[in-house]
């Protein structure tokens, strides 16, 4: 229940209103992350599921506060169900989970943007980096495929991210081939050059053209070449940066909310609730827009107006003023600050009121009434920047010596201001921790380190990959790296194969034990997805050889304590009606003798499921559990239809069962019953067979290659 007495009167106001939008006025110390999960709890008292609602926010150290708040305030293990992070995450989770890109696709950042157009430009990726001239070059290439893509897919002008890409410079250019090529200067002739750039770049060499006209033409039909050049790569490598995760979720969403609302397919959410709104740019907006349900919603939006004077820093007055009027009559403001003493806020307030012109009675009050003491608040002049560091580290150390017991917080403007601060501070001998300077996530170190977590995870992720293979010094620069991932890709070649066979990959050895070997195609269903305690109910095998069935298959049902779930999600699971008649038949064996049964039907064969990690491991520790004994003791090669399509046909948006045989029109159906998923996996093995057999020969060929083996055992070398 929402703790009423916890909550100020304003706070209170916020947390119960409901209907329509709500814009909340929040300047820091105002307790409005502590609101906001109190929201959360009266929502969800009120009948809203946590799956109905969203919380964003504009950066992920803000979203994990508001979820580790979350989570000490409400003690419900379904909370997990609440989607809490910035737009770009929940863009990132929409289009992987509901299928909307492939499957294996990978989300870029600048550095690797920059790394993809530097080979093209055939330019050092790491001196662009060094140098903020030639990077913002880069970013406006960036910025102009973005452009491009928003163009050509009738973006309203409003949400154009970067329309500044497109400048008054190449805007003459353009004009100019358009007259040189007898096109009328319209959108639709802007994405004709753009597509086949490179054809253009030589209008720049036309006699009747100034030199100013000449060197328009040529820089713009460059940007347009380099700019389409980026956009195919990541389209033909399943990559997408930051705005692209913006971009085609709101294409996605805009598609499918101007169907019949009985014709969609995409979830909506009653509740929404969007912090810092003042740093979201307008694309980011309409996105929350599209996802609000069309009747009964509630979004509130919070920002602080003190924090959108500063648009430097990206916030925008606009976006406020403008959520002013579309809540008009919905304003709320949190007034009291409950962190800073009154005599500190007393000397924001005024600078706000005075400089800022902003309204004193909107501006919070402090509920800690504390005069000032001597020396509290002192404003200390210096003559040159050098005096000024020094002064700062003197009275840090008087700080620090009149007050052992407290800490003491230098704030700065910049990073590199906390450089000079801390090298003062530690010739004066103050130990201290300095938080300044890059991101810790964003550090070639840390991004090293995810990547191994990355292909853990995801075997096929391109960019983990070139992070590790440069990382491990395989190759030098990213750019050979990822031309190396490239072939792989094309070859059905993954990085591990190097570290688990010796010239072979899963492919060959897929192959090599299809011909050769009797394979055992089975799966399990279960009571759940815990596959440490959860229970098997059904195991099913197929014994094929060469993919045809050979005997008769095998079917358990399995008998279990545990509660047979009547619904996978919304749709009724088959396995509870033909449990509950197989129980009543007396058609159940215990655990012990469905494990030694299936054992026994396996033997020395090769077994292949799809997803087969999951069944393995059920099994096992279900064996663990009922037997005394561990799956590991059986010497069994496994192989997984699920990776090797992954492998073979790397471009699909999924790789479920029931959407392989619908794509490749085979046999079977994904009932969600074992003995059915069996037969359907068997169809899918003889298939997989079939485009494994293809690519063969290109891979004994590469693997084996004189150039290709010292990069492979200098790998491994690295590793083992």
């Amino acid at each position: 229940m929402m703790n009423k007495g916890l909550l100020d009167e304003s706070q209170y106001k916020v947390v119960t209103v409901r209907g329509g939008y709500h814009l909340v006025l929040a300047p820091p110390g105002c307790g409005k992350t502590h609101t906001l999960a109190e929201r959360i709890c009266y929502a969800h008292n009120h009948g809203v599921g946590y799956d109905d609602m969203i919380c964003m926010t504009f950066t992920n150290r803000a979203s994990r506060e508001m979820l580790n708040r979350i989570r000490l305030r409400i003690n419900d293990p379904s909370v997990d169900e609440l989607q809490v992070g910035n737009v770009h995450r929940y863009c990132s989770k929409f289009l992987f989970e509901s299928e909307m890109i492939s499957a294996d696709s990978s989300i870029i950042d600048d550095e690797e943007a920059v790394s993809i157009i530097a080979d093209y430009l055939h330019e050092d990726d790491e001196t662009v980096m060094g140098d903020w001239r030639r990077f913002r070059v880069y970013k406006e290439i960036i910025f102009f495929q973005h452009l491009m893509y928003q163009l050509e897919h009738n973006h309203p002008l409003k949400v154009l991210l970067h329309p500044e890409a497109l400048t008054e410079e190449n805007r003459q250019g353009l004009k100019k081939i358009c007259e040189l090529q007898n096109y009328e200067f319209n959108t639709q002739s802007m994405l004709e050059i753009y597509k086949h750039a490179y054809n253009y770049i030589d209008d720049a060499n036309a006699p009747r053209l100034n030199p100013d006209t000449r060197k328009f033409v040529r820089n713009v039909a460059l940007k347009m070449y380099y700019a389409s050049m980026y956009e195919k790569y990541k389209t033909e490598n399943n990559m997408l940066d930051f705005e692209d995760l913006l971009l085609k979720t709101y294409d996605v969403y805009k598609a499918d909310k101007a169907k019949p609302e009985s014709e969609r397919k995409l979830s909506y959410y009653h509740r929404i609730q969007v912090d810092e709104v003042q740093d979201l740019n307008e694309m980011q907006l309409a996105i929350v827009d599209l996802i609000t349900a069309d009747d009964n919603f509630t979004v509130m939006y919070l920002g602080d107006e003190q924090q959108a004077i500063f648009s430097f820093m990206g916030a925008k007055m606009e976006t406020l003023m403008e959520l002013r009027m579309r809540c008009k009559g919905n304003i709320h403001h949190l007034t009291k600050n409950h962190r800073s003493p009154s005599y500190l806020l007393d000397v924001f307030n005024d600078y706000a009121e005075k400089t800022l012109k902003i309204n004193r009675d909107f501006l919070p009050t402090s509920d800690r009434i504390v005069k000032a003491a001597p020396d509290d608040l002192c404003i200390v002049s210096t003559t040159t920047v050098d005096k000024e560091i020094v002064k700062v580290a003197e009275l840090s150390k008087s700080f620090v010596d009149n007050n052992p017991r407290e800490r003491t917080a230098v704030i700065v403007n910049s990073n590199r201001d906390a450089d000079k601060i801390s090298e003062e501070l530690a010739a004066e001998g103050l130990k201290h921790f300095k938080v300044s300077g890059k991101d810790l996530f964003s550090t070639n170190e840390m991004k090293l380190i995810l990547a191994h977590v990355n292909v853990v995870s995801n075997e096929n992720n391109f960019i983990s990959w070139a992070r590790i293979l440069k990382g491990l010094k395989v190759f030098q620069t990213n750019s050979l790296a990822r031309r190396f991932l490239r072939k792989l890709r094309q070859l059905s070649i993954v990085p591990t194969d190097f570290l688990l066979y010796d010239r072979s990959t899963y492919v060959m050895e897929f192959i090599r034990d299809y011909e050769s070997k009797d394979i055992v195609v089975f799966d399990t269903e279960t009571t759940g997805l815990d596959v440490f305690s959860d229970d098997i109910i059904e195991i099913s095998a197929i014994r094929t050889r060469k993919g045809q069935q050979i005997g008769e298959p095998l079917d358990l049902y399995v008998r279990t304590d545990k509660t047979i779930p009547e619904k996978l999600g919304d749709k009724v699971n088959p396995m509870y009606a033909l449990y509950k008649e197989k129980e009543a038949n007396g058609g159940l064996v215990s655990h012990a003798e469905a494990i030694k049964m299936f054992l026994d039907f396996v033997g020395d064969c090769t077994i292949v499921g799809h997803n087969v990690n999951y069944d393995y491991n059920i099994l096992d520790n279900n064996m663990k559990r009922y037997c005394g004994k561990s799956l590991s003791e059986r010497t069994l090669r496994v192989f997984d239809t699920l990776k090797l399509m992954r492998l073979l046909k790397p471009n699909l948006t999924s790789y479920r069962l029931e959407s392989l045989l619908a794509v490749y029109g085979l046999e079977g159906k994904n009932s969600h019953q074992a003995i059915d998923d069996t037969a359907a996996t068997v169809s899918l093995l003889a298939f997989s067979y079939q485009c494994a057999k293809e690519i063969a020969e290109a891979q004994t060929a590469f693997i084996n290659h004189p150039k290709v083996i010292p990069l492979t055992d200098k790998f491994r070398a690295q590793l083992f």
